[in-house]
């Protein structure tokens, strides 16, 4: 089993056991969970169940949302779920027998095609799932499950448990990338939307704010939602800026960033900040215009934002030299709360400078995607990701930004879900209460399952992982 094999070599020393090696250094398999630090759960008969969002509950149990597709109910993708206790067992009070599906958001009963995107639990315990309707091109569907898992919510969208929107309640196409619960209950829906009418065009970062019944908030931006144009707004098509996350400072300001492609085969990283009514932040960027743009290479993503316990914004996705995925490297870069640069990030790379890197895999080293951001109070930077889809990867930086040397193998760890897996694609992170640091995907074969590992952790006060 590839269990951070090459972690495990040079972290073995005469007279110790590989066993021993592992649960003694932050970065290795938790041997506690499952037996072996891994475990990837069969949600349904049929052969594609993608895992995408892992949350931990108060209890510590382990909610994990997803994609799935059954041979028995229609062949349909449709939104699951399951849940494990703390050891990685199902949870047979969630759902049925500790997993569920469902798809059916018409009177009739009649299933959709439904893709999630995202997932989190209300403080309440419901269980919020965001996704697409690709029945009803472009359109977003929200849904909330009861906290056990075993029905749609009947006390919300008057007993439907559920909506589709477009943006602004236009007819323009829409994705939601991103959703998060802010401390009031107010909901945020963000990704982008077609500017131009028509699949194909220019799309602008779009975010949309819903009351806790998933009815409009009327008094946020442009009668509930807000349009953030890109720099090239009215360009050529493929010009498109997309949230692919949502933070929410302490004074409530929202802060959205993800990518901005500025050609075909160009991109950087768009960091965007709004007041709590919607409106763009005056006194952030460079420009006065609640917009900062970053560049490292020819295309850079950011997939994940956070801010660090001195209101610093840190952002992490990849760069490239363009857009063939093997040209990766994982980026993290952290901002003053301005949006300026902070140059004491990585500041032996110069001035200071975002840190980007490979993984070392075998003898040589490997592209990656991070996707997934902590940031413990002592001020390390966690992050965890993909390295070019074949195993998951783990990172700690100092609070410097320069690799933790007491994390894994030089501030780095790998590995995969399963032995028999031939791609392991990482989609979320989460610490778990007590110690831990989990990841969660998908882990791909002839069948594909939910993958989660759990490696060794002493540092677990943390914020992030939270959206």
């Amino acid at each position: 089993m590839r269990q951070l094999i090459l972690g495990l070599l040079v972290w073995f020393s005469a007279g110790a056991s590989i066993a021993q090696a592992a649960q003694n250094v932050d970065g290795f398999p938790a041997l506690g969970f499952a037996g072996t630090g891994f475990k990837v759960v069969d949600v349904s008969s049929g052969p594609s169940d993608v895992g995408r969002v892992l949350r931990i509950q108060p209890d510590g149990k382990l909610l994990m949302a997803g994609t799935c597709q059954s041979l028995e109910e229609f062949s349909q993708p449709k939104f699951c779920a399951t849940r494990l206790d703390r050891d990685g067992n199902y949870d047979s009070s969630f759902g049925f027998d500790g997993t569920v599906r469902f798809d059916r958001f018409e009177p009739q009963g009649i299933p959709k095609y439904t893709n999630l995107s995202d997932m989190v639990r209300l403080k309440d315990g419901r269980i919020l799932f965001m996704g697409g309707d690709y029945i009803v091109d472009g359109e977003i569907l929200l849904a909330i499950l009861t906290a056990d898992g075993r029905t749609l919510d009947p006390g919300v969208v008057g007993g439907t448990g559920f909506i589709r929107f477009k943006y602004g309640a236009t007819n323009n196409s829409s994705f939601g990338n991103v959703v998060l619960e802010q401390a009031d209950g107010k909901i945020l829906v963000a990704g982008m939307m077609d500017r131009s009418g028509s699949t194909g065009s220019y799309y602008d970062m779009t975010v949309q704010r819903f009351l806790p019944d998933l009815s409009v908030d009327k008094n946020f931006g442009n009668q509930g939602y807000q349009i953030i144009p890109s720099s090239f707004s009215g360009g050529p098509d493929n010009f498109t800026t997309a949230a692919n996350s949502v933070a929410v400072q302490t004074n409530g300001s929202i802060v959205l960033a993800g990518n901005e492609r500025t050609s075909v085969s160009t991109s950087q990283v768009a960091i965007v900040r709004l007041l709590q009514n919607g409106q763009l932040d005056s006194e952030f960027g460079p420009g006065s215009d609640g917009r900062v743009y970053l560049t490292s290479s020819n295309f850079d993503v950011a997939n994940t934002v956070r801010f660090d316990q001195q209101g610093r914004i840190v952002v992490a996705g990849y760069t490239a030299g363009d857009t063939n995925p093997s040209s990766r490297s994982g980026l993290i870069n952290r901002l003053l709360a301005n949006g300026s640069q902070d140059f004491s990030f990585n500041a032996s790379a110069g001035v200071g400078h975002p840190q980007t890197f490979t993984v070392p895999v075998g003898s040589s080293n490997a592209p990656c995607n991070i996707v997934d951001l902590a940031l413990p109070a002592d001020g390390t930077v966690l992050a965890v990701g993909s390295v070019l889809d074949y195993y998951f990867t783990a990172v700690r930086l100092t609070p410097s930004g320069a690799f933790d040397s007491t994390f894994g193998v030089g501030g780095k760890s790998y590995g995969s879900f399963e032995s028999s897996a031939s791609r392991t694609v990482v989609r979320s992170g989460a610490i778990a209460i007590g110690s831990g640091l989990m990841i969660a995907g998908a882990s791909t074969g002839s069948d594909t399952k939910f993958g989660i590992a759990k490696l060794m952790l002493d540092k677990v006060f943390a914020n992030g992982f939270e959206n």
